[in-house]
């Protein structure tokens, strides 16, 4: 049975081909490409679109339709590229001679949109379509690109006001149109344009379909308003009256331009029946008048003036003298008739053929009465208390009929002098002279001795007498100083130190003749007695005798017990009973001190610090309970205080201020956090206090805080045995320790005898360290092998977590007493070359290097741009770490100093700085 039905299927597969391949009943086979439809196709009667096909049928033809209308105009191309291309496979050039066409057809009566275009291969022999081609084009109306030119400015007003531009379009038959607000102009001319046909000339048809693109169009400005205003222009297919394009643009129609400045406004204008005021004005506007207001009332006396220098600044802009023969103007007007004060002056531009006005401008100007000088004399000095006190001066003034008035404080004065002054009149010009001024001087007497002590104001008026009008004000002060006196206070002076009573003595002699001496201590009044000082009278003349000085002697006895001990006031004021005015006031400062005191510090040589203060010291009071208080700038800073016996403090002071029952624990040790100082000179201050929290001891210190640095000193053998803990407490941040050297003569290789101590030592006391090797290394081989001495010594000595700084070469000259060490006179190449060596190594063992010395070492005997990777230890001594070195090159750490006081060290030492807080 399943035999039979393989039989049946393989029958029915013979019938109807099951399992071989389909081909076209002639058995040709094609390929095809249409092709240019890339972009749209613009509206033209010669639009063309070009493609190939390639069959291995001998005799075949094509067919070419656009929306399913068949086109006739249809030529072959021979196309090597197509035969080079298909050729093997469907024929070649024996069957396929012309495989290109080109299709010629009218785009202008297709609608713009989409359209379709089919190709039809066509055997021949049987007339069977062997196959089809389609595709997609566009077309789209006339391209167009057009510009409006000249819009960047206003459009002044004119009757010959143009707008130009241009348009270049691929339609054959085409035109403009122009509007301005949506109203059509018609002056409207071509022009020839090469610029443009150069610029856009191959896209849009070039110079025969656009012979002149550009257009200039002459409109009447002066007809529009001010403002803005729209220019509107159109692109028309002549064939069909469509529009190809629209461009629109705004413009702005500004009035007729002016410019205009009046002139001679700076000072004021005197009373005058010939007042003048000047200026000018340019415009392009060529019928025009100006018109001119003072406080808004018109003016009519006004002149026209030629002004080259105007027409010369101005007249490119505003139409030059053509248009502007006459800009300057002079107005004259009656300034007597105007108040004395500001007044407005205001100029109007008009447009005489509308009555517009084309631009106002405004200023003030001052109108004074009577021009006047004048100067009050002997302001300078202090009258002095007197019957007939005078102040001197002068006026002058234009008004002749005139009168003067003086007050002092307000009150007018009645006994003033006219003077002539002849030196006035003669130097003093333009008020009149002596006709309107023949005495000018004037001097008014006065009572000085009603006056206050102090400051008083005097003010001088001129007045006009015929209007009663105050022509000027000038107005001073001066000065009324006291009674001349003599005082003498002998007790106390500045220094005096008291313990439970304050005793005052002294005397004052004066003029006033009834006076009375007031004591205050802390500006509290205290009783005051007085005495007969026949020893003052006899001596100190000139001040009224015993007859106005019958008890100049003055004295008081004051109880000082119940006052604080520190600083207090005394003040003392002689008071002129009549007046109430002080005569004389003098102050001084005395010192109470119930219980004395004394600090001492022990390690406060040094004035630099970074973190924090650290002081020994001790302290003896003559009360138990005594406590210090620390400060800088006078603002309290908290402190630790580990305190201490002293029994050699004791034993020396003890008989002054009191033995191990007063003072049981003289002994300090003060701690203190500079955390919140900020860096800068500072005044440190330690404060002594009794248990009552009465001062009885202060020591004051300048110090120089940085808080962008760490304190250093670097050290070797011959610096002794050191004591660290001292070290530290003086500040010291970190040292910098001689681990070794190379000989000078030999080369040898030597250690420093305390490397080891002074490394675990300065560890072991909060020194932080760092270690230098002093080189006389001649190649980078001798650099290299310094280099593995340095960390093998270290490393050995199990000091690798002790040293915290970088590890530093020494390069300077030896200490050879013939001046010729082995690598004193080495080139500067090869002492590059062992320092590099020297710091490549360390950094190879994971150490910091770091380069030690002088500034002119650094400029003269290395090439630092080799080593510009390599930090530098500068040594330079200014002996002020203020006084900061010249050496421009950047540096780490500094050595300022070669003769620094440390607390620890016997001798001079080197001082440094570190710019960076390891």
């Amino acid at each position: 049975m399943k035999k039979k039905i393989l039989i049946i299927l393989v029958g029915i597969g013979i019938v109807f081909g099951l399992g071989y391949p389909l081909v076209n009943a002639n058995s040709s086979e094609y390929t095809s490409w249409i092709e240019r439809l890339s972009t749209p196709i613009a509206k033209s009667t010669s639009a063309k679109i070009k493609g190939w096909v390639m069959s291995n049928a001998e005799d075949k033809s094509i067919k070419l339709y656009i929306d399913n209308q068949e086109q006739k105009n249809i030529e072959r191309e021979i196309r090597p590229d197509v035969i080079s291309a298909h050729g093997k496979k469907y024929g070649g050039e024996d069957i396929n001679p012309k495989p290109g066409f080109v299709m010629t057809f009218d785009s202008t009566k297709l609608t713009v949109g989409s359209h379709e275009v089919k190709l039809e291969v066509i055997d021949n022999k049987t007339g069977n379509i062997i196959g089809e081609e389609k595709n997609k084009f566009t077309v789209e109306d006339y391209q167009y690109t057009s510009w409006i030119e000249r819009l960047s400015t206003p459009i002044a007003k004119s009757t010959n006001a143009k707008i130009k531009g241009w348009v270049m379009s691929n339609a054959e038959d085409k035109s403009i149109k122009l509007y301005i607000d949506n109203q059509e102009q018609k002056n409207i001319e071509r022009e020839i344009r090469p610029d443009v046909i150069s610029a856009h000339g191959k896209k849009y048809g070039g110079e025969d379909i656009n012979p002149k693109p550009g257009f200039v169009m002459t409109f009447d400005s002066t007809k529009l308003t001010v403002g803005s205003h729209e220019v509107k222009l159109e692109v028309i297919d002549n064939k069909t009256g469509n529009i190809i394009g629209e461009e629109k643009n705004k413009f702005t129609v500004e009035d007729y331009q002016y410019t205009s400045w009046i002139e001679r406004l700076s000072t004021p204008i005197a009373k005058s029946t010939n007042a003048k005021i000047k200026g000018w004005v340019m415009s392009n506007a060529e019928d025009k008048s100006i018109k001119l207001y003072i406080d808004n009332q018109e003016q009519k006396n006004i002149e026209r003036e030629i002004r080259p220098d105007v027409i010369s600044a101005h007249g490119k802009k505003y139409g030059g003298e053509d248009i502007n023969p006459k800009p300057g103007f002079v107005m004259t007007f009656d300034s007597t008739k105007l108040t004395v004060g500001s007044h407005e002056v205001k100029l109007e531009i008009i447009d005489n053929k509308t009555g517009n006005i084309i631009g106002t401008e405004k200023n003030t100007f001052t109108v004074e009465k009577h021009k006047y000088q004048g100067w009050i004399q002997d302001l300078s000095k202090t009258v002095e208390k007197s019957e007939k006190a005078k102040i001197k001066g002068w006026m002058m003034t234009t008004a002749k009929y005139k009168d003067i008035k003086i007050y002092i404080d307000d009150r007018e004065q009645t006994n003033i002098t006219a003077i002539s002054r002849p030196d006035v009149i003669d130097q003093i010009l333009g008020y009149g002279g002596i006709e309107a001024n023949p005495k000018p001087g004037y001097e008014v007497t006065f009572d000085s001795t009603k006056l206050t002590v102090g400051v008083h104001k005097i003010k001088i008026q001129i007045i006009d007498t015929l209007t009663g009008e105050v022509i000027g004000n000038q107005t001073g002060e001066f000065k009324v100083g006291n009674y001349d006196y003599k005082m003498w206070l002998e007790t106390p002076n500045s220094q005096k130190v008291v313990k439970t009573s304050l005793n005052v003595r002294g005397w004052f002699m004066s003029l006033a003749k009834d006076k009375k001496v007031v004591m205050y201590v802390d500006n509290k009044e205290i009783q005051v007695g007085t005495e007969a000082r026949p020893d003052v009278v006899d001596q100190v003349l000139g001040y009224g005798g015993i007859k106005t000085n019958p008890t100049p002697g003055f004295k008081a006895a004051y109880d000082t017990s119940h006052l604080k001990d520190g600083s207090h006031h005394l003040k003392i004021d002689v008071v002129d009973n009549q007046t109430g005015d002080i005569i004389k006031s003098t102050t001084t400062k005395f010192t109470v001190k119930k219980y004395d005191g004394m600090l001492y510090f022990e390690n406060f040589s040094n004035s630099l610090y970074t973190k924090e203060i650290n002081v020994r010291g001790w302290e003896m009071s003559e009360l138990d309970g005594s406590y210090i208080e620390t400060y800088i700038d006078n603002v309290k800073i908290p402190h630790t205080n580990t305190k201490e016996a002293r029994p050699d403090v004791i034993a020396a002071y003890g008989s002054k201020y009191g033995y191990e029952d007063v003072n049981p624990m003289p002994g300090f040790n003060i701690k203190m956090s500079l955390g919140i100082v900020g860096q800068g000179v500072h005044t440190f201050r330690v404060k002594l206090y009794t248990k009552l929290n009465e001062e009885i001891y202060t020591y004051t210190k300048k110090i120089m805080v940085y808080k962008d640095l760490s304190l250093g000193i670097d050290v070797s053998q011959f610096n002794g045995n050191i004591n660290w803990t001292k070290v530290k407490r003086d500040s010291i941040d970190f040292a910098m320790i001689r681990l070794g050297y190379r000989g000078y003569g030999t080369g040898g290789l030597v250690t420093d005898k305390n490397f080891e101590m002074n490394v675990k030592n300065a560890h072991n006391a909060g020194v932080k360290v760092g270690v230098y090797f002093f080189s006389q290394a001649v190649n980078a081989a001798e650099g290299k092998q310094e280099a593995d001495y340095t960390v093998d010594m270290i490393q050995s000595k199990g000091l690798t977590a002790y040293t915290k700084l970088p590890i530093v070469i020494d390069t300077e000259k030896s200490t050879s007493p013939t001046g010729n060490g082995r690598a004193d006179h080495i080139s500067k190449a090869q002492r590059t070359a062992a320092i590099k060596a020297f710091a490549d190594r360390i950094k190879q063992r994971g150490y910091v290097p770091m380069i030690y010395a002088s500034a002119s070492w650094l400029n003269d005997d290395l090439d630092m741009r080799q080593l510009e990777n390599v930090k530098v230890w500068l040594a330079h001594w200014t002996y002020s770490i203020d006084k900061r070195s010249n050496y421009p090159g950047i540096y780490e750490m500094w050595q300022y100093s070669n003769s620094g006081s440390i607390s620890g060290i016997n001798g001079a030492v080197d001082r440094n700085v570190s710019f960076i807080i390891y």
